[in-house]
């Protein structure tokens, strides 16, 4: 946890086994590699994400079985009682209930008793997403996708609204969920994921940036906040890394600056951009 300017921040370290993916598909593809990643992140992050289904919109679909393979081959064999640090936070990255729970299950009787978020960029704040928040050392993270259920939840730029009702549309939805968070009193086990690039155009993302403040404003749960560089944070594909790295640090420091005080957690690839991220806010 750090504090910059009057806010609270974690860093989430990103791992996706998948061969597809945006940033690393096809990268961490043995139980070394993914073992190595792991470790790596546990030096400089307080969450570390894995996910094994890439959810981009080129990618298709893949089958329950398919997903969960996945995490059978390189992840399982990898869950041993001391291998995560006893602080460090599991953020499951799927939006299926099976997956999530047979995954629950598979580190708890491993002797794992870490905090494990349950990330889920389905937005379907279902049954099945409430329960998981009664859990021992759970969390749930709610994700902003206009998607109509669980079940088409990966199939997001599908439910894209008109820009005139974008802003309207994404404070509906929040406040309709953060509403049902409150009166159940489980604000302290849900947090908040925007979810940029899910169901929404590069220019709608870029608008949710540019009036964060409109949503910061109206509602103070956690925020997780991810920016997809690759998908829309980049201005042409000639565009070189390191002006998007750049680009994406003044993103994130846009967010805080025009932010009441609040607790983010930042979903990075690249840990090292929160000191970019001090320095931006340092000089404005």
């Amino acid at each position: 946890m750090r504090t910059i300017l009057q806010h609270k921040v974690k860093i989430m370290g990103v791992i996706n086994i998948t061969p597809n993916s945006f940033s690393d598909g096809n990268q961490i593809n043995t139980i070394d590699l993914l073992s190595r990643r792991i470790q790596l992140l546990q030096e400089s992050c307080d969450a570390i994400d894995i996910g094994a289904e890439s959810t981009a919109p080129k990618n298709s679909v893949v089958s329950s079985e398919v997903e969960w393979a996945r995490w059978e081959k390189l992840f399982l064999p990898l869950l041993k009682k001391d291998f995560f640090k006893p602080d460090m936070v599991l953020s499951i990255d799927t939006y299926r209930t099976e997956i999530f729970y047979k995954l629950l299950k598979h580190l708890r009787e491993a002797g794992i008793e870490n905090e494990i978020w349950w990330n889920d960029i389905s937005g379907d704040f279902d049954e099945a997403a409430q329960a998981a928040v009664v859990l021992k050392n759970v969390k749930y993270v709610y994700c902003l996708n206009f998607a109509a259920s669980r079940t088409v939840g990966s199939q997001h730029l599908n439910f894209k609204v008109s820009d005139e009702e974008f802003m309207a549309k994404c404070l509906e939805d929040l406040l309709r969920v953060y509403t049902i968070v409150q009166k159940k009193n489980i604000s302290d086990k849900v947090i908040f994921d925007p979810c940029f690039g899910f169901a929404k155009s590069r220019e709608q993302n870029l608008k949710l940036i540019d009036e964060w403040e409109s949503v910061s404003t109206k509602l103070n749960p956690t925020w997780l906040i991810g920016l997809s560089k690759k998908s829309f944070l980049r201005p042409t594909p000639e565009t070189p890394d390191d002006i998007l790295e750049h680009i994406h640090s003044l993103a994130l420091a846009k967010i805080l600056k025009n932010s009441p005080a609040g607790e983010y957690i930042f979903r990075v690839h690249r840990p090292e951009v929160l000191k970019q991220v001090e320095i931006h806010l340092a000089k404005s």
